[in-house]
């Protein structure tokens, strides 16, 4: 059986509920099993529990985020006992669009009241599909006629957009669909995103890497907000014809994600699938550990620019160039190189 989770996230009014129903029809033509889990919020507030009625916010985005745990313990428990042997859930926002709302203490007691910690909440999910809100872009189609939860101003949706957009950074599959289209098109963006995630058009693709000049990191633009982990990188000893790694992200408050890669021996030119993995899945699977091959450490530093996800990564044996790797929207036929960083690239390493 295959699970499969995804979150469709994203401003108000991007088109999540219309997302919902495309990715039902299309998949279920093609032998998924869909469950589309509607959001949290939008149901406490058509229940009668709306903002500022609460004696706090911490009051208020609590159960909110007790629901959401509830519903997806109850989702996933019920998926897995369903003879599909194919089965995607969709999640109405995630356990992070949540943090937008909050104050950094206010949900860190959040996540001590519900027994999860951000990094779980982050990463539970296989991809995050991020609908740029019709209030960039698209004013025109702004509107709080198709949902009566729906309070926010143009502005006020823009700045939640952005909010949210980075909360989700740094996790490994997400997608910015934005409004530079027709709405259908969008929509068929958004489908051949997640075409990708669940294999069923891999070489659609759009990812490109680079050979760069150390001193990119130099030429950032001033305010871009980044992320930056500190990696270990592991070769295992080759098992059923599959080149295997372990990958260690340690974050700069010191949590950490892991992560098994693999792909076929003479794949060479296949990019690596990547699974999370726990702490003590990673600490086993270290037992088979390559003697011949010494692990490699470095520094990724990720960022978005212009709906693409841009990561630099720095090998700590080599000072003089690093790596650049950049996952475009899916309807580009080829990922757009910053221009910033333009005057730092030696060659394409495709």
């Amino acid at each position: 059986m295959e699970i499969k989770k995804i979150v469709l996230t994203g401003g108000p009014c991007g088109g999540k509920s219309t997302g919902m129903e495309w990715i039902r029809k299309e998949y279920e033509k093609r032998g998924w099993r869909v469950l589309a889990v509607d959001e949290c919020a939008t149901e406490i507030i058509k229940a009668g529990v709306v903002p500022g009625r609460s004696n706090t916010n911490f009051d208020f985005e609590l159960p909110i985020v007790q629901l959401q745990k509830a519903k997806e313990e109850i989702f996933e428990q019920a998926a897995s006992q369903l003879p599909d042997s194919k089965i995607l859930i969709i999640y109405d926002r995630g356990f992070l669009d949540m943090k937008t709302y909050c104050t950094n203490a206010e949900f860190e007691e959040i996540c001590k009241a519900v027994g999860m910690s951000e990094d779980e909440m982050k990463h539970r999910y296989d991809g995050i599909f991020h609908l740029t809100t019709t209030a960039k872009g698209a004013e025109q189609y702004y509107t709080f006629a198709n949902n009566e939860a729906r309070y926010q101003s143009v502005e006020e949706a823009k700045k939640a957009d952005d909010d949210i957009l980075e909360v989700w950074k740094g996790h490994p599959h997400i997608r910015v669909i934005d409004n530079s289209t027709s709405f259908q098109s969008k929509m068929e963006r958004l489908m051949r995103e997640i075409d990708v995630l669940l294999n069923e058009d891999f070489d659609n693709a759009a990812t490109l890497s680079f050979k760069v000049k150390s001193t990119a990191l130099s030429h950032l633009p001033k305010g871009i907000l980044t992320e930056t982990k500190r990696y270990v990188l592991t070769e295992l000893l080759d098992k059923q014809d599959m080149h295997r790694s372990l990958m260690q992200n340690k974050k700069e408050d010191g949590s950490a994600d892991y992560f098994l890669q693999y792909a076929p021996v003479n794949g060479q030119d296949q990019e690596p699938t990547q699974k999370k993995i726990s702490r003590n899945e990673y600490a086993d699977l270290m037992l088979e550990s390559s003697p011949k091959k010494t692990p490699s450490s470095g520094r990724i530093t990720s960022f978005f620019w212009e709906h693409q996800y841009v990561e630099l990564i720095q090998d700590v044996m080599n000072d003089s160039c690093m790596d650049l790797k950049i996952t475009a929207r899916i309807d580009q036929s080829t990922p757009s190189v910053p221009e910033f960083l333009l005057q730092d690239l030696i060659k394409n390493v495709e």
